[in-house]
């Protein structure tokens, strides 16, 4: 059954400029979408792209021009209005210069910092949003130490092997991330998280988490189930690009194979998660030679991958 997902919290509008060159000069722009990304958002349009339910939690800052371009982003994309935290100074932005010539792309922008006394009443608004769904994956993805109030009320309120964590590599190295381990049933991280948090998939897998998996980008990568052996996967990389969003779309795909399966990551077994892994890496492929983080795969390129697992 297709119970979908609840996911937060790095939400922003994104605005890809395509240049003649990154090196800009008068006349090399040469246009500019705006979308809707982040990666949260990211990770949901993946999902909805494969078939799965989504809900969307973002932390944005009070009357920012940048909140209106959020929900102008989230309008274009025919994306459901996200529910808004108002927690921060400013809501995120993202900028990606996009080089036309020679597929290169940088990310700039800026991320506003957590109002302290705005977050208890945040909170409450986030326990009624996921109160919507309880059932659902509860999946939270590139959130900075300061949102982990969020991540607790998220993994509270999510059921037991729907929990999922994929966190920046600073988290990683904090003393916090190794006590909330106790509350996750599958870590995603890529090379330089894992090394963050150790490098040690057995000693990660002891404090909570049943599944792990590591990400190697054009190399592949491997996951680990409590009580076996690492399983490695091969890369399906189509292009020499790597896009923006790359591994938010592998992990969005990865979740939503298990949510349409009927399986979550207690009950799934290790063929199954395997299934579900190289399907993601499959969608990451595609993905990698699509510039911004909020486009990727079309619904039919995806349902015919599907098809083949």
């Amino acid at each position: 059954m297709n119970t979908g997902a609840n996911i937060g919290c790095s939400l922003n509008a994104e605005v890809l400029a395509i240049l003649r060159n990154l090196l800009v000069e008068k006349g090399d722009l040469l246009g500019f979408d705006v979308a809707f990304s982040g990666s949260s958002a990211n990770v949901a349009n993946a999902l909805r792209a494969c078939g799965s339910s989504v809900g969307l939690f973002g932390l944005v800052g009070h009357h920012s021009m940048r909140t209106d371009l959020l929900k102008l982003a989230a309008k274009w994309a025919n994306f459901p209005l996200p529910t808004l935290l108002d927690v921060l100074t400013d809501t995120s932005i993202a900028v990606i210069p996009y080089d036309k010539q020679s597929d290169k792309t940088t990310v700039a922008g800026a991320k506003g910092e957590i109002v302290q006394e705005k977050v208890r009443r945040a909170l409450r608004q986030l326990r009624k949003f996921l109160d919507k769904n309880p059932d659902a994956f509860g999946v939270m993805t590139g959130f900075r130490k300061e949102e982990l109030p969020f991540a607790k009320v998220v993994f509270e309120k999510t059921p037991v092997g729907k929990r999922v964590l994929c966190p920046r590599e600073a988290f990683c190295r904090d003393s916090a991330f190794e006590s909330f381990l106790s509350s996750v049933d599958c870590l995603v991280v890529n090379e330089t998280e894992f090394g963050g948090a150790g490098g040690n998939a057995a000693n990660l897998i002891n404090r909570g988490p049943r599944v792990v998996v590591v990400t190697k980008g054009r190399t592949g990568g491997e996951f680990y189930v409590r009580g076996e052996n690492a399983v490695a996967y091969e890369p399906h990389v189509v292009t020499h690009m790597e896009a923006t969003g790359t591994g938010d779309w592998f992990l969005g795909s990865f979740i939503s194979y298990l949510d349409l399966a009927g399986e979550n990551f207690l009950t799934a077994t290790s063929a199954t998660i395997k299934k579900a892994v190289v399907f993601a890496a499959r969608v990451a492929g595609q993905k990698a030679d699509i510039p911004g983080g909020s486009k990727g795969p079309s619904v039919e390129l995806i349902r015919r991958l599907l098809c083949e697992e």
